[in-house]
């Protein structure tokens, strides 16, 4: 039987999902002008919350590979 990666799999997926819901906050940078210090503050925002999730991802993936090793 094949071992899954559930850590890889949480990282990646939490990540994504990190990414994808502070992207989602881009238009109302966009729409308060070409103001270069929020600029950079939001993708400064968007690095955290890409690497929050993925940590919380990864914590989940390993608690779930944790789970496969006892029950195999």
């Amino acid at each position: 039987m094949s071992d899954i990666p559930f850590t890889q799999i949480g990282q990646t997926a939490g990540a994504a999902i990190g990414f994808t819901a502070y992207a989602w906050t881009y238009p109302i940078v966009l729409l308060d002008g070409p103001l270069p210090i929020v600029d950079t503050l939001w993708l400064g925002g968007l690095a955290m919350a890409t690497a929050r999730g993925a940590r919380m991802g990864r914590d989940i993936g390993k608690r779930l590979d944790t789970i496969e090793e006892v029950l195999l």
